[in-house]
């Protein structure tokens, strides 16, 4: 096993490198670190909400993309023997379907919970960066799910 991961290393890290790259920045940082006064924040609040609702879909999308990566991995899990690295990608592809599910909970209640501009603009700075985190994530388990699947250990 481990040289198969040895073997896909460089694809696999290829995938991940280029997925980080994806919302390294924080969007709406000036709207709640204090550049813009508090009194000229609500023109921007049709824009935050627009875009946590974009958020809220690619949590969405991101989720049935994580579900289908699990499923590859259960499969693959089911391949080898139990307790390996394989096993492991899927307990963790578990992991990460609860917590986009969290995410998804969090971005759907949002608006109920948060108002005002400054704190509605950090909500969605935080949810981009747990938003990316599972992205890199979901990648690196389809990534190794899909290699692992052109590879026979028998």
């Amino acid at each position: 096993m481990d040289s198969l991961l040895d073997e896909k290393r460089g694809e696999i890290e290829g995938a991940l490198e280029e997925t980080t790259r994806i919302g390294l920045h924080r969007k709406f940082h000036r709207l709640y670190d204090g550049s813009i006064p508090e009194s000229d924040l609500e023109p921007y609040k049709g824009l935050v909400l627009s875009d946590l609702g974009a958020l809220k879909e690619s949590t969405k999308t991101l989720l049935i993309d994580t579900q289908n990566a699990s499923e590859a991995a259960r499969t693959q899990a089911a391949r080898f023997e139990e307790g390996g690295a394989v096993a492991a990608l899927f307990a963790f592809s578990e992991d990460l379907l609860e917590d986009l599910a969290r995410i998804d909970r969090i971005a759907s209640e949002a608006t109920k919970h948060v108002s005002g501009v400054a704190n509605l603009s950090q909500l969605h700075d935080l949810i981009e960066v747990r938003l990316t985190d599972a992205k890199i994530a979901q990648n690196f388990v389809d990534t190794l799910a899909k290699s692992l699947s052109t590879n026979t250990l028998y």
